[in-house]
């Protein structure tokens, strides 16, 4: 700013002014009788009295300004100038953004930028691990995790390229009068097969059921009957499905033993078996001190039931598949 003393009546005393213009861009001079002269400046500082202007300056005389940048970079204010007293910050609310990328509805609170929830990259499967990137974008990475199929024929399940699977299950039961199966929801299912033969059940449309496959001993393999055998003969096939061994008897008393060697006074044990075949109500003729009434079927411990006396023992019975006595 230019600031000069002059005579301003010429007449040789300084005067108490100043020929200053109040213009800091403009460079004053007194020039006696001629007056004054304001000199406009292309340059320097100045001040244009506005606090929303910056770096003021002169410009062919006038102090000209560049507008003040109130931003704060803050999403959550909102920022203007008061030509009084400058940048001011007001705090709003509403949507803003908080740099990370994997939050949403970011919100502003008291001038600050609230993150939202994280993005739900949950792919509801186990078999993958659910991240957000640096890009905001949902990553699902393969695990191999054990896991639940949801399948109750499966077991140890365990994750593999993404997908839970398990080993099917076996379901047998080495029953065939099942029918083995496997239900997704509730696992082995066994479905009673009937009739069935061999269960030693007689069931609808069977003639016999002796719990065997043996055939020719009175109860076929499919469970018809054949009542035209002999007594003896159908004796003789029961030891042999029962695992013993014929060594003898007469037609009407066949003896078995259970591991096959020769009969003797065994009385004590079911080893050695008379197995009597006559009419149910027959005398006991091989005995008939004792006048024993035997029923076709039943068979006894003992080769000599007689010296044995009251130790005759009833081992059990079986069905003689309604033989013909012999």
């Amino acid at each position: 700013m230019g600031f000069f003393v002059f005579d301003d009546n010429c007449d040789g005393d300084v005067d108490d002014d100043t020929c200053d213009d109040g213009n800091a861009c403009t460079a004053d001079t007194c020039l006696g009788e001629a007056g004054r002269q304001h000199e406009p400046l292309e340059a320097g500082e100045c001040f244009d009295g506005n606090p929303c202007t910056v770096a003021d300056h002169c410009v062919a005389g006038e102090c000209i300004g560049t507008l003040a940048l109130c931003d704060d970079d803050n999403f959550c204010t909102k920022d203007t100038c008061e030509p009084d007293s400058g940048c001011t910050h007001v705090t709003i609310s509403g949507a803003c953004n908080d740099g990370d990328p994997c939050t949403i509805n970011d919100q502003c609170a008291d001038g600050v930028c609230a993150s939202g929830p994280q993005v739900d990259c949950d792919d509801d499967n186990p078999c993958t691990d659910d991240s957000c990137n640096e890009q905001g974008l949902c990553v699902h990475l393969a695990n191999e995790s054990e896991c639940d199929d949801g399948n109750a024929c499966t077991e140890n399940d365990i994750c593999a390229n993404s997908e839970c699977d398990g080993d099917v299950i076996s379901c047998g039961d080495d029953n065939s009068c099942t029918t083995d199966s496997c239900s997704p929801d509730t696992g082995c299912v066994y479905t009673p097969i009937s009739p069935c033969c061999g269960n030693g059940v007689k069931e609808g449309g069977e003639q016999c059921d002796d719990g065997n496959d043996v055939a020719g001993d009175g109860c076929e393999n499919n469970c018809t009957s054949t009542p035209s055998q002999a007594c003896s003969v159908v004796a003789k096939a029961a030891c042999v499905a029962k695992g013993w061994k014929h060594v003898g008897g007469t037609t009407g008393n066949i003896v078995c033993t259970i591991d096959g060697r020769s009969t003797g006074n065994n009385c004590d044990t079911c080893s050695t078996y008379n197995i009597y075949v006559w009419k149910n109500g027959s005398k006991e003729l091989h005995c008939p001190n004792f006048n024993y009434s035997t029923v076709a079927g039943k068979y006894y411990s003992a080769h000599t039931p007689c010296v044995c006396g009251n130790n005759l023992d009833q081992c059990g019975s079986w069905d003689m598949k309604n033989c013909t006595p012999d």
